[in-house]
Order: structure tokens, then sequence, then C-alpha cells
């Protein structure tokens, strides 16, 4: 279970003694952010982002820090992370793992105007495009028909187990041989991105980030703000494709991989939403119905239909 890991002044105190970033000003909890305990950090030097680590080995973090680090370091925008007094990316509070980042200017924004679709595209493209140079540790990818949603997740209208069934079903259709590998970001959607004058500032929260196949990592940001109540938004779909193509080019088995892709990814979402939900007893659940109204949307859209729409 991710529970709230509460800081007081002197917590943070105590932490900040770490590093050389100046004294405590405040902090404030963001309660948005359900899978980690993070918060809001002003100190005497500035504005800070400081994350406690949950349910995550040491080994995995060290390689989700080496990852946001190599992708600065090609220019993608990413937040710095603070090092220690002593050098390190990783310091202790208690027995969890803290982490601080910069604090990047910059605001949520929907992926709806064409500059703003490929602008965003773009930066996902050149991101993908930079993360391909890291060399692989595993053989295999990642089992596209894996176990999608939480058995004991119940949300009134609609049924995840039933749903899980036919998907898994057709993700054993794909043939990943022909799906490109790397590491990916594995969690871009609007959520993790900073906006600034319609550009991408930033991209947050890594720590989904692994080795998968790219075309997932297409399939998560398209599982976001592409769709309204009522319908799917082909066209911005179509631009946002035809602007990473430029940088990475998509096979026909990527494409048919990418539709049951972003199912796949709104579904085991939508689960994972309604879980935490339900940990922290939290009564926001605006982003679970807008993700189990965009799966709704896709499902009815057909696989053929959906490549019609990106190939025009």
């Amino acid at each position: 279970m991710t529970e709230i890991v509460k800081l007081s002044k002197k917590d943070i105190d105590n932490i900040l003694t770490k590093y050389t970033i100046g004294t405590y000003v405040s902090h404030k909890h963001i309660p948005w952010a359900l899978g980690n305990s993070v918060y809001y950090l002003n100190t005497s030097n500035g504005k800070f982002i400081l994350k406690i680590h949950q349910d995550i080995k040491l080994s995995r973090l060290k390689f989700v820090l080496n990852t946001m680090e190599f992708a600065r370091s090609k220019g993608i925008p990413v937040p710095e992370i603070i090092q220690t007094k002593t050098g390190r990316l990783i310091s202790k509070h208690n027995k969890e793992m803290v982490t601080i980042q910069k604090y990047i200017e910059g605001k949520e924004i929907k992926i709806s105007k064409i500059s703003t679709i490929k602008n965003t595209a773009r930066t996902i493209g050149l991101l993908d495009k930079a993360l391909l140079k890291i060399p692989l540790k595993k053989k295999s990818g990642r089992k596209l028909s894996r176990k999608l949603v939480y058995d004991s997740i119940k949300v009134k209208g609609f049924n995840f187990i039933e749903q899980e069934k036919q998907l898994r079903k057709n993700l054993r259709k794909i043939n990943t041989r022909k799906l490109t590998r790397g590491v990916i970001h594995s969690d871009i959607g609007s959520a993790n991105l900073l906006y600034n004058n319609k550009r991408v500032t930033a991209i947050l929260d890594w720590d989904d980030t692994n080795e998968s196949y790219l075309v997932y990592e297409l399939a998560v940001i398209l599982s976001y703000g592409f769709t309204t109540k009522n319908r799917i938004l082909k066209n911005n779909i179509k631009q946002f494709l035809k602007e990473y193509q430029k940088y990475i080019k998509l096979n026909e088995d990527e494409k048919k991989a990418l539709y049951y892709m972003i199912l796949s990814r709104q579904l085991s979402a939508a689960s994972w939403v309604a879980r935490q939900l339900k940990i922290r007893k939290n009564k926001h659940d605006e982003g679970l119905k807008k993700l189990l109204n965009s799966y709704r949307l896709f499902n009815k859209s057909s696989l053929v239909e959906f490549l019609t729409w990106i190939n025009k």
C-alpha cells in the first residue's frame, strides 16, 4: 500500500542537513501524487520538490535516476536531481529513500492545439531517440498479456475483470518480435508534462521507467487528453504520430500494437487509480472517470478504424 509519509518541519530540517540548498521556509504535500509522498519545498535558496520514494528497491531507484540524468545530459527537459553534500542523488529519512529535485516553472495544459501537439510529440520523439542509446540488460521484452487489473477493485457500471479477459486475448496476437525495444519513461501523460508558452519545460515522475517496447510510450501519452466526453480526437492523434515519426518511424506491426496498448494502458491505469483512491479514501475521482470514458470510446472503435485514422 502507498500511504502518505507525513513530514514535519523538524523532519525536513533533518533532511536538509544533508544538502546545501539553504534553510527551511515552508513545505506542502502534493495530494495528486498518489504513487509516492511528494512535497513542494521552499528554502532560503529557492523552490524544490521533495519526494519520498515508496515501494521501490534501491537498485531500481538508481536505474531511474541514472536514466533521468542521461536524458538531461542529452538536452531533454528533465528536472535536475540535487546532490547531497557527499555527491549522492539519494538521501535517507528514517528508512525511506529521499530525492530532491529543482522546481521547474510550468503548468499542466490540455494537449489540444496543433502547436502543442507537435511540440509534445517532438519532445517525446527526441526523448525516445536519446534513450535508445542506453544498452538493454534484458534479452526479451515485457509480456504484454500480463495481469492488468486488481481483482478486488470494483467500480459501479464497469466490470474490470471481463474487460481484461478480452483485451488479454487481443494482446497475445501482437508479434512482439516486430516491436522496437528500449528504455522508456513509461508514464508520460499530460499530468507528467509541464508547459510554458505551449512548450514542454519538464518531463516529470520517472518512477515507472523500464525496458519495454517503444510503442508503449506512445500508448501512454495517447491514453490521456485525446478524447472528449463523446468522441476520440482522431486528427490530434494523427498529427501527434506524424510529428513523432520524424524521429522514430513506426512499422505496421507497431501501429497495430499501439491500438491494443492504448486500451491496455487505460484499463490498467484506471484499476491502479481506483485502488489508490480506495487506499487513501480519496473522493477526487475525476481522473478515474476520464480514463474509463476514454477506454469506452477506444473500445467502441475497431483496430481497422484506428489504422485508417493514423494512416490517412
